[in-house]
């Protein structure tokens, strides 16, 4: 006798995926009008410059900007999809000496672009900067003024 080593089964079972509309990578029809918006809100950010030594941050959590979205406080939602952001800051820590909030975005520090980084890869620098003295540049919605 011979075994029979692959058996196919007699029902046929059909597992639905995504639609055609679900998959559509397309960008949408009004993503210029999103984009515009997004730099309309960027050129009105009020500009935050600090001046200050790195260990000053010790007490402020710094968030990718999707960790901003769980936040129920509607001032602290990200102004955009992109950056990283301050997220919480200690109160017995020394920022709350500094001109720096929740919500607040990450623009530069020391020169260095940081738009386009992560919170992890923000921290990791400051946290290596080798320095005692730090410009960091944030941006803030002008509506939480």
């Amino acid at each position: 006798d011979k075994q029979e080593r692959v058996k196919f089964a007699d029902a046929v079972v059909v597992c639905p995926t995504y639609t055609n509309q679900e998959y559509d990578r397309e960008p949408d029809d009004d993503w210029m009008e999103k984009e515009r918006a997004v730099e309309e809100m960027v050129e009105k950010l009020h500009i935050v410059i600090l001046e200050t030594d790195p260990i000053g941050f010790q007490g402020v959590q710094f968030v990718d900007f999707y960790k901003m979205l769980e936040s129920e406080n509607e001032e602290d939602q990200p102004i955009c999809d992109f950056g990283v952001y301050v997220s919480h800051i200690d109160l017995g820590g020394n920022a709350l000496n500094l001109d720096i909030k929740t919500g607040d975005l990450v623009l530069c520090l020391d020169d260095k672009d940081f738009l386009n980084s992560t919170a992890a890869f923000f921290t990791n620098h400051l946290a290596n900067i080798g320095k005692t003295r730090v410009t960091l540049t944030l941006g803030r919605n002008s509506r939480t003024e």
